[in-house]
């Protein structure tokens, strides 16, 4: 798999975490969800979901501990391959049900690494 279809595959992990639950990755204002891109230079950046601001380095994430380390994680996983580690889903995040829903859509993905 090259780098743009890893980069597909790893935005249908936000789009499963900003469908449902607390949305984290999604602003309701804007109706934005947060998404990386490949340009055409192979580089990669985060379109951050409050600002709609294009983010190279990755270092510069907004939001909070968790959801900056998910999506450090989710670099690592386009630029080359790394899964995901599991541990990232094992937490609830105030999810409650949607969790689970969570949890198997990014578990489909094949981003995430097996329990």
């Amino acid at each position: 798999m090259d780098k743009q279809a890893r980069c597909e595959a790893a935005n249908r992990v936000i789009d499963c975490i900003a469908g449902c639950g607390r949305r984290f990755f999604y602003n309701d204002a804007y109706d934005l969800t947060s998404r990386f891109e490949v340009d055409i230079f192979g580089q990669l950046f985060f379109i951050d979901c409050a600002t709609g601001r294009r983010i190279h380095n990755m270092y510069d994430l907004p939001g909070g501990e968790k959801s900056r380390a998910l999506a450090w994680d989710i670099s690592d996983y386009i630029n080359d391959g790394t899964l995901v580690p599991f541990s990232h889903f094992e937490q609830e995040w105030g999810y409650g049900q949607a969790m689970q829903t969570v949890r198997e859509g990014a578990m489909q993905t094949g981003v995430v690494a097996k329990k």
